[in-house]
């Protein structure tokens, strides 16, 4: 548990001086890392779930979900000009966020139900949540921007790691577990100069032409310290904003890879 509380801090420094070269290495590197051992595990565990008809569901899912995304490729580019194909891809990039609400709420009813008839209830409920709410920014943001974004790699790591330590109950899982939320608390305050800060043009390229900093205008939105619409790279806000996402992103990733022998 020292291992974690070393992680915790390291993280935190190596975001406040390289908060957005740590965030893309993070979520490139240390992410896919993550997700290949993950996958691993969870399948050792049948996903937790003894009906295997919810996998061909949320393959498609996730398929309709990354299509728009897949026909911009250069190798889709005769498709891609196609009216038809624009059409489509507008009418999924409309309801995306429906979509993956669905998926959450499928994976949720077979976990938790082993009765069929209430597994499709639950589904069918999702379903018209997910029509009734479709026009709702505060739900597109919160389950298409939040959800797998900030909610999963840090109110969830949080979480688990409470939940771990309700059966260990060691006073240095509960200082971690402190630490890490006084993390933002701690960049909220600290003073921080734009002018001491440099990022090359093209750390802000990658970061900008994959839409990363959706993520940091909502945020500014949420706190009320923006309308959203605009962002930079060496403002105090976005810099500590951009902190705050680095932090969350590599320890996430890393409290896993430090829980990795423990799990096999």
């Amino acid at each position: 548990m020292f291992l974690n509380t070393g992680l915790i801090l390291a993280s935190f420094i190596l975001s406040y001086f390289l908060p957005f070269e740590l965030f893309l290495f993070s979520y490139a590197v240390l992410g896919r890392l993550h997700y290949f051992t993950e996958i691993n595990w969870i399948k050792d565990k049948n996903y937790f779930i003894d009906n295997k008809f919810w996998i061909y569901i949320i393959s498609v899912f996730c398929f309709v979900i990354t299509l728009p995304t897949l026909i911009k490729l250069p190798f889709f580019e005769t498709i891609d000009a196609n009216e038809l194909v624009q059409n489509i891809r507008y009418i999924i990039l409309k309801y995306d966020t429906g979509l993956f609400f669905i998926t959450i709420v499928i994976a949720f009813a077979f976990l938790c139900f082993k009765d069929r008839k209430k597994q499709y209830g639950v589904i069918f409920l999702g379903v018209i949540v997910a029509y009734l709410l479709r026009n709702v920014e505060e739900s597109i943001i919160l389950f298409g921007i939040f959800l797998p974004t900030i909610i999963h790699v840090y109110l969830f790591t949080m979480l688990f790691m409470w939940y771990g330590n309700l059966k260990t109950k060691e006073r240095i899982s509960y200082f971690n577990i402190i630490l890490l939320m006084l993390v933002p608390i701690v960049i909220s305050v600290i003073n921080i100069n734009g002018e001491s800060y440099y990022f090359s043009d093209n750390v802000k390229q990658i970061f900008t032409q994959n839409n990363f900093h959706i993520i940091n205008v909502h945020i500014y939105k949420l706190l009320g310290l923006s309308d959203g619409a605009k962002f930079f790279f060496y403002e105090s806000i976005d810099l500590k904003v951009q902190m705050f996402i680095a932090f969350a992103y590599t320890y996430h990733y890393l409290n896993w890879f430090s829980k990795t022998t423990v799990i096999g």
